[in-house]
């Protein structure tokens, strides 16, 4: 009876309370703590995501890093990685970011930001930023549109968990 209580006491209540088509839909998730706590580097800030819009407006300095991943967690995406100084409270790791129409990037190597320009609005809180890049590299909007459905389609898929692009993607 003791191991239930410490393993019930171990669990974190989380409220989630997002909004869809104008509907508040309140419910509940138990987050378990790991054995091992992460740790977080001391050089982060965590934003809400009205927070980093409003410093990515101002600030041409944001850079994000590209990462390795499986085909299946790419999510349709050809570029995914994070803000790695900003953090997320939804999952305590940097801002997820995706940069659809471009070639792959090279990943583990910084590139800077040069806006946000589309939110894929998570049910959990764990939001995407869909990113342009300073860069040689060209953009192709038609590529970008494609990448974005698929991602969102497929991010889905895996997950279970609602999403939907914060600007239509016509």
């Amino acid at each position: 009876m003791l191991e239930l209580i410490c393993l019930f006491l171990s669990f974190r209540f989380q409220p989630i309370v997002p909004r869809y088509n104008n509907k508040l839909a309140l419910h509940t998730t138990f987050l378990a703590h790991k054995l091992s706590s992460k740790i977080i580097p001391e050089n982060v800030t965590y934003f809400s995501l009205r927070e980093l819009m409003t410093y990515s407006h101002g600030s041409d300095d944001i850079e994000c890093i590209f990462e390795y991943r499986p085909a299946k967690y790419m999510f349709g995406s050809t570029n995914y990685g994070d803000i790695p100084n900003i953090f997320n409270a939804a999952d305590d790791c940097g801002w997820d970011i995706i940069a659809p129409g471009y070639e792959k990037f090279e990943t583990g190597k910084n590139f800077k930001i040069s806006s946000i320009y589309n939110i894929l609005l998570l049910q959990n809180g764990n939001h995407k930023l869909a990113v342009k890049i300073q860069c040689e590299k060209k953009f192709s909007a038609e590529q970008a549109k494609k990448e974005m459905k698929l991602f969102a389609k497929t991010y889905r898929k895996y997950t279970s968990v609602r999403c939907k692009w914060l600007y239509p993607l016509n």
